[in-house]
């Protein structure tokens, strides 16, 4: 059985233009100027005590900063050893707004994303939870805000593992962490036409056809769709993505069907389907006992 949840929007533009993304600013043989760049913009002086290179990252450790980015998709990632996902003596009570603020400002003054095609998406926190086994007490802590920015192209949101960035901000209100895929687009190749929703959504009935269990999307967006950390993408071009939960007794599994939305497509759409946590929270366990 397919059942919908979720359902694509009622609006849907006749036409699109497809974009060539632009030559890759963080090439390996430009990633390490580009590191040093970010580092300066981070208040840092921007000579690396360690540069470290590999086929798919270039990394650049100054202070307390890792900073890298990825050849292949020009994912940019940075972290402050120590504090990232540690928590501070501070009570976390920096509330969503605030956080938002500072991340939103971050990522201004760093230049990481252009701010015309920023949108808040959400929040989220990193909570421990820990506690004394034999006295059965737990307790719970929140390490972070993981503020999470997402992309919107001339008028048209971006969706799939990319086309976003992550802002990690600590009780002190200090940016800890970062995580961006954001490719810089380029020049317009033209319009395309886009086809008619129930053509897409054929796909799930399919789908629903041969797998054992009951259907239920979730999810149903349409937009531009940015592939993940671990892909090359040439092209930004708009697709149907459906994110639904397959239900057998009690097994169940979580999928995505993306389709091209668009009658000429330029890529293939294919790679990693990571998508953004939804959830409020985010929880690591650690427990502890009284010996």
């Amino acid at each position: 059985m397919l059942e919908f949840q979720a359902r694509l929007p009622n609006t849907i533009p006749t036409s699109l233009p497809v974009y060539r993304l632009g030559p890759d600013a963080t090439a390996i043989s430009d990633a390490g100027v580009q590191l040093s760049m970010l580092a300066q913009r981070l208040g840092m002086k921007g000579r690396a005590h360690e540069s470290l290179r590999s086929d798919d990252w270039s990394l650049h450790r100054e202070e307390s900063w890792e900073l890298g980015v990825h050849g292949r998709s020009g994912a940019i990632v940075g972290r402050r050893e120590g504090q990232y996902l540690r928590g501070s003596d501070a009570t976390f009570d920096l509330n969503d707004d605030r956080a938002s603020e500072i991340a939103s400002s971050f990522l201004r003054r760093t230049a990481i994303a252009p701010v015309r095609e920023m949108r808040l998406r959400g929040v989220t926190h990193l909570r421990t939870a820990g506690g004394d086994e034999r006295a059965n007490v737990g307790r719970e802590e929140i390490l972070d805000a993981g503020v999470v920015i997402g992309r919107s192209v001339n008028g048209t949101e971006v969706d799939g593992p990319g086309g976003a960035a992550m802002v990690n901000v600590d009780a002190t209100g200090e940016v800890v962490g970062f995580r961006c895929i954001w490719r810089p687009v380029g020049e317009s190749m033209g319009r395309v036409k886009i086809i008619d929703p129930e053509i897409a959504q054929r796909g799930l009935t399919a789908i629903a056809n041969r797998v054992r269990g009951d259907v239920l999307v979730t999810k149903a967006s349409f937009g531009y769709f940015e592939q993940g950390m671990m892909d090359r993408q040439d092209y930004l071009q708009p697709a149907f993505v459906f994110v639904y939960v397959v239900r057998d007794d009690e097994v169940s599994y979580r999928s995505v069907e993306v389709v091209a939305a668009s009658e000429r497509t330029y890529e293939l759409l294919q790679g990693e389907k990571r998508f953004p946590v939804k959830r409020k929270t985010r929880r690591r366990l650690e427990v502890t006992t009284d010996r």
